[in-house]
């Protein structure tokens, strides 16, 4: 059988397997290993890829950056190949192998985010498990196109003058002999340290160094192509990654794990010995080493809380090997490095003020994910020191991949690709740069290899080896004659003076071995069962098992329930795909009654916490302006199994199927939502998907605004909210006044009423794109027909955020925005009463005429619900938006108008009984659901304040009133009517609660005066737990006895554990 020969089952000897079986040709895959993959299944970072769908680059430059890395050594001719054919090769992947590649990242040397990954944690392991999956399915369904033998290991390689015609192997003890061109996809020699070791000879100053490669990667195929006359270039350079994980237990393993380049990319930091930075962490590899050796150890790489988010993957992988630790603050770190917290807080804010450009960076870093950093947060931590981890050199090839001898000429019959290849890097490689060789030239030498054996079809070829048959068949005479564009074989046979012809469209097998060096291949390994006392016996490192992760994975985990960390990495059918014969874990029966179990035998720990918070709700004055109770409806569609489902995108357009159900959901949400607010389809459309109120904000912000564009909205500390933009002289507290132009506007300080002459006037000066008409703590009604004719001399959008009056507007208690307004946003789970969402209002239709009379029109939808998804969001919460449904549709309800109404005739009464009690209230009262309470008169703070009414078992929140200069400290407290009106409380009972709340201001201004510090921490450890107060223990017996007579929602109270 004609074939073609791989060694070696990693990425790149598949790409070439894989690209062999494309040509129609048949395939013979080797590995001396138990199991395919090699080093690249530990590839963390991705594959690059330049001008790809999915990313904006273009060749030249990739080449550029590639060529910069190579330095001096690099090899324009192979470069070229390498960079021109990424983006076909990530494409490949994509198309051919249906791999989700679309998340694109830049890493250290890259001038462009390049590097292309899926939402798999080891993009590696991803890729090379699929192309080892596709042809594993090949081998066993058609055998005679691809064959695989594992635990095979090639010896030599056999040649027939300058011609390489096949290898020699070893397996089961035995040696045998397969024919035909040679692909070499061996790997490096970066855990060479056997006897005749290429690290010893070449680079022995780092030969002691530890290395992430396995114990396969010893240069087998190096040394098989030298032992030829095989020319080898840049054996020297070897790349030490800076970044191996060193395992407190074991600090001296030879062999380490890889901390993934996107530790530093997300915003890791490198610390030394002192706890300081020494170097630009995003830098090339060889740098970042370098500067390591120069420094005070030991190096750690620290992530802070933000960091460690956006690899919370890696970082509970690390912390389940034992490789990270989790620090709860910067003192508790900084005793770790065995510094001084000021130091690392020095270090902190040194990098804090060069990630906001006040500072230059020493070490030329332009990146800063994720900073500030502070000793107030909590941090991953990991241990680090270089480690062996690619080698540049190897054999010396063509841009075709084959292999050259040391007088530079190519060696029929022989390729190479992957790490083997040397030159392909030159002095140093690019980080994703590695997946990318491996699959570019494996395809080459995929693609070189099945021409070379075309093209031996000859006619030529084909008589010289028929002439050894024929000569023992005298006195037949036969010719062969090949046609190589089409693969037709002519064969002709005389005898006598007769003749015949046959002709037939073919392939003509390769010589075999002669038969006396000719075995049988090994008999396949015969099965056995194991039970539990079989596989106790293999208890030691000496006698474990195969497995793919080495050693280590299986030993790590002994005697332990080793389940998440073994999901984490797997597929859930990889069990049942590679060990089909072994018996299930557990029956089917016995899953359904685990995972049907009620809350209260499955965790009974959740279980307590959530009585506990019933118990509170129910015991408890709720007055946070901006919290409700939600109705049993509403929960039992939020916990049902609408959770199940996943759905990116839109009705009528998803990325999943099975949406049938989900889209009937979300469409009966979009129609429930303008009908609550009695809005014509024609005019509004409404996007239903935001989780919460904030986000919802920024993302209609990002949908009509660009970077640095001007948006105005009310001050924080006159009570507007962070989504619409704060900053203070020194700080942009606010991301929204990070990625937008922001500027305030404010109350009228003697009236409490927002000053709209004020308002023009900034307006027209600033020439905003967005006004924003909406507040967290403003008890007043909007003037939204005046803030109108102000956004329309500016040319302004309007948008109204009624995320804490939705409800009131819904039931036409409150003026509506929708009039004026050109967006409106809302969360839903404040007077509204539904589930922790969000709601995007836009016009449609025309927004206005120009002078000519032309119609100019909204283009809001596609822009708003294309910010949403995919621009911010994945996935939308099923479960959420079919709760919202049913919200919505309990606000077109008699009983919920009624409610609202009572709302805000409570919220006067409460105003009132206040008024009465000497205290001031900004604006002088309300027109809404909430009440600002100026405490600054009676000499007293919010926060003081809040305190004592949460030991008093009354929920209300500190605020800002307007003159004040802290918000941790404000001078008010913010209470509200929505969600006590919800539990059944009247005028009367508000005027009771005024007197609860009036009992703890005294309470604090009497406590305060005992307290010999100034500071709040100084009144809050006095308080303690309010047990040595006995009037604040009366207090809060009387408020449970008060909050207890009232009826709960969304539960009753015979349900309750603790009642």
């Amino acid at each position: 059988m004609a074939q073609i020969i791989v060694v070696g089952g990693g990425l790149s000897g598949l790409s070439a397997a894989h690209t062999v079986l494309e040509h129609g040709g048949n395939v013979l895959v080797l590995d001396k290993n138990s199991f395919f993959g090699g080093n690249s299944t530990k590839a963390t970072s991705g594959i690059n890829g330049a001008l790809t769908k999915t990313q904006i680059d273009s060749a030249a430059l990739f080449e550029e950056d590639t060529t910069r890395s190579a330095r001096e050594l690099a090899r324009p001719d192979i470069i070229k190949v390498l960079t021109g054919n990424s983006a076909s090769a990530v494409e490949w992947l994509q198309d051919k192998f249906k791999l989700d590649l679309s998340l694109v990242s830049r890493l250290g040397g890259h001038t462009q985010p390049r590097t292309h990954r899926g939402k798999e944690m080891f993009p590696g392991m991803t890729i090379t498990y699929a192309l080892m999956e596709l042809l594993e399915e090949i081998a066993e369904k058609q055998p005679n196109r691809a064959r695989i033998l594992k635990k095979a290991r090639v010896t030599k390689l056999i040649k027939e003058g300058e011609e390489v015609i096949g290898v020699e192997y070893e397996k089961d003890g035995q040696s045998f002999k397969e024919y035909g061109p040679v692909v070499l996809a061996t790997g490096g020699y970066a855990a060479d340290f056997t006897e005749n070791s290429l690290l010893k000879k070449y680079r022995p100053d780092i030969y002691d160094l530890p290395t992430t490669n396995g114990d396969h990667c010893t240069g087998d195929g190096h040394k098989m192509v030298l032992s030829i006359g095989g020319q080898a270039i840049d054996l020297e350079k070897v790349q030490v990654h800076p970044t191996g994980l060193v395992d407190p237990k074991d600090p001296d393993s030879k062999i380490k794990f890889l901390a993934a380049e996107a530790l530093r990319g997300v915003g890791g930091l490198l610390l030394n010995g002192e706890g300081k930075r020494f170097c630009d962490e995003l830098g090339h590899r060889d740098y970042v080493t370098g500067e390591i050796w120069k420094t005070k150890g030991p190096v750690r790489l620290v992530l802070n809380s933000k960091a460690s988010k956006d690899i919370e993957w890696h970082c509970k992988h690390y912390v389940g090997r034992g490789l990270m630790r989790k620090f709860n603050s910067g003192e508790d770190l900084a005793r770790e490095i065995g510094i001084p917290v000021s130091r690392l807080r020095e270090t902190f804010d040194d990098y804090n003020d060069i990630a906001t450009g006040k500072k230059k960076d020493p070490y030329g870093k332009k990146f800063f994910q994720n900073a500030p950093l502070t000793v107030s947060d909590n941090f991953h931590v990991s241990l680090m020191a270089p480690v062996l981890h690619y080698t540049m050199g190897g054999v010396e090839v063509s841009p075709d991949s084959e292999v050259k001898d040391v007088q530079g000429k190519v060696i029929p019959g022989l390729y190479a690709s992957g790490e083997i290849a040397g030159g392909v890097h030159g002095a140093n490689r690019l980080g994703g740069s590695s997946l990318l060789g491996c699959v570019v030239f494996g395809r080459v030498a995929g693609d070189s290899a099945s021409r070379y054996l075309l093209q031996n079809l000859s006619s030529e070829t084909a008589n010289r080896r028929l002439g050894q048959i024929a000569g023992q068949l005298a006195p037949y005479q036969a010719t062969v004659n090949v046609d190589p564009t089409n693969q037709k074989v002519r064969l002709e046979i005389s005898w006598g003076q007769q003749q015949g012809v046959s002709a037939a469209t073919t392939q003509v097998p390769s010589t075999p071995a002669p038969s006396s060096e000719k075995k049988e291949a090994a008999p396949p390994v015969e099965l056995k069962e194991y039970n539990l006392d079989d596989v106790a016996k293999h208890n030691s490192e000496e006698d474990c098992w195969d497995h793919p992760g080495g050693k280590k994975s299986i030993l790590l985990f002994a005697g332990k329930d080793a389940s998440e960390e073994f999901n984490m990495l797997h597929d859930k059918g990889v069990v049942q795909k590679y060990a089909p014969y072994v018996k299930s874990y557990a029956s089917s029966v016995a899953q359904k009654e685990y995972l049907n179990k009620h809350l209260t035998e499955t965790d009974p720990e959740v279980f307590d916490i959530i009585e506990k918070e019933k118990k509170r709700q129910r015991e408890s004055i709720v007055l946070i302006p901006s919290e409700n109770f939600t109705s049993r409806a509403v929960m039992e569609a939020l916990g049902s199994v609408m959770q199940n489902k996943y759905s990116e995108g839109y009705p009528g357009a998803r990325y999943y199927g099975g949406n049938e159900f989900i889209d009937q959901a979300e469409i009966l949400c979009q129609k429930r939502a303008l009908e609550a607010f009695n809005l014509k389809d024609c005019e509004w459309g409404v996007n239903v998907q935001s989780l919460s109120g904030a986000p919802a904000n920024l993302y209609v912000y990002n949908a009509i605004l660009r970077p640095h564009e001007r948006l105005m909205g009310l001050d924080l500390p006159h009570g507007g909210h962070l989504s619409h933009g704060y900053q203070t002289d020194t700080k942009k507290i606010s991301a929204v006044s990070s990625y937008f132009e922001t500027l305030p506007y404010r109350l009228n300080e003697k009236t409490g009423i927002i000053d709209y002459d004020a308002l023009e006037a900034s307006a027209l000066l600033y020439r905003p794109k967005v006004i924003i008409a909406g507040a967290s703590a403003y008890p007043r009604k909007y003037d939204y027909a005046r803030m109108k004719k102000i956004a329309e001399k500016v040319n302004s959008y309007l948008m109204a955020d009624i995320a804490h009056i939705s409800g009131l507007i819904s039931a036409g208690v409150l003026p509506s925005p929708f009039e004026f307004a050109d967006i409106v946003t809302t969360t839903t789970h404040k007077s509204l009463r539904g589930p922790r969402g969000a709601l995007i209002f836009y016009r449609k239709g025309v927004r206005k005429v120009d002078k000519k009379g032309k119609e100019i029109l909204y283009e809001l939808e596609n822009p708003i619900n294309q910010s949403v998804f995919p621009g911010h969001q994945g996935g939308p919460h099923n479960h959420t938006i079919t709760a919202l449904a049913v919200a919505l549709k309990q606000a077109k309800s008699p009983l919920f108008k009624e409610y609202q109404q009572q709302v805000l005739i409570n919220c006067l009464a409460f105003a009132e009984a206040f008024k009465k009690m000497g205290y001031n209230l900004v604006s002088g009262g309300t027109d809404t659901h909430l009440l600002l309470v100026d405490l600054r008169s009676k000499n007293i703070d919010g926060a003081r304040v809040e305190r004592v009414l949460e030991l008093a078992n009354i929920a209300a929140n500190k605020n800002t009133v307007p003159g004040d200069k802290s918000a941790f400290v404000p001078g008010g407290i913010r209470v509200g009517t929505p969600a006590m009106t919800t539990r059944g409380l009247t005028e009367s009972d508000f005027e009771k609660v005024a007197e609860y709340i009036d009992r703890c201001v005294k309470l604090a201004i009497n406590i305060k005066e005992k307290v010999t510090g100034t500071k709040l921490l100084d009144f809050k450890a006095y308080l303690g737990d309010g047990s040595n107060e006995p009037h604040i223990k009366e207090l809060n017996e009387e408020v449970v006895d008060f909050s207890k007579k009232f009826p709960t929602i969304g539960f009753d109270e015979s349900e309750m554990k603790y009642n």
